[in-house]
């Protein structure tokens, strides 16, 4: 019995590896006939990727943000925060290892005149590219969570929209400032504008809270990933990671 590939699908290979901070690996895809992901309506792929280079190997399904594309390649950036099957394929990744892509998914932002942008690591690669196809003319904040500054990426993003760093593990108090408390000033902050729009995705408990404060604004706001429960540490289950 033929099995159903998904929507979109085609085998890609690594072409490049390189780490980008301690905790983020870019992968450069490449294959044929990938145009159909180069839209920026919908930012993510599911990647079938093989747990190991068997022929035979069990493949898991996992979403993505494209970070750049271009004709015949296309860059994914990997969180190695966990043990995953994504973070595992990233760590191993060589020129030549193949895996599998479908898709688009994932919607982008609609048109505005004013912006908030928030996450944390499994965010960080949508959050660049979407600051990166804003008009030039587009204002406000994105605020980032990272473990240290040693996890900050550079990205381009309009004159007038700021960036913000909060770093988990800091030892200055000032840039341990309370990423949550400054996310819902800023949602309040935004609602005195008319033409705006929010995009926020992170860990599930940070998330969820905050779609109350954005009923009456045009927004989307997901859960990338959830913690392990009753262990402190961070569980990658859906993302960039």
């Amino acid at each position: 019995m033929m099995t159903r590939q998904p929507r979109g699908f085609r085998i890609v290979e690594v072409q490049a590896s390189h780490r980008l901070t301690r905790s983020m690996q870019r992968l450069r895809f490449v294959g044929l006939d990938l145009d159909h992901l180069a839209t920026e309506e919908n930012l993510h792929v599911r990647l079938h990727l093989p747990e190991t280079e068997l022929p035979d190997a069990e493949s898991h399904t996992r979403y993505y943000t494209i970070r750049k594309i271009g004709a015949g390649w296309f860059d994914v950036d990997f969180v190695l925060h966990d043990s995953g099957p994504g973070a595992s394929f990233a760590r191993r990744a060589v020129p030549g290892m193949r895996c599998g892509v479908s898709g688009p998914c994932g919607l982008g932002i609609k048109p505005a005149a004013r912006y908030l942008l928030a996450g944390d690591e499994t965010a960080l690669p949508a959050i660049a590219r979407i600051a990166e196809s804003l008009p030039e003319t587009a204002a406000g904040h994105i605020l980032i969570e990272v473990d240290t500054a040693r996890d900050i990426i550079d990205f381009h993003t309009p004159i007038n929209v700021n960036v913000e760093w909060f770093f988990r593990r800091s030892t200055w108090a000032k840039e341990r400032a309370d990423y949550s408390s400054r996310l819902r000033l800023a949602i309040e902050a935004l609602k005195v504008y008319g033409n705006r729009y929010v995009w926020i995705a992170g860990e599930h408990d940070v998330v969820m809270p905050l779609r109350p404060l954005l009923k009456d604004t045009p927004s989307l706001c997901v859960p990338y990933w959830r913690r392990k429960e009753p262990e402190n540490v961070r569980a990658l289950s859906k993302g960039d990671a």
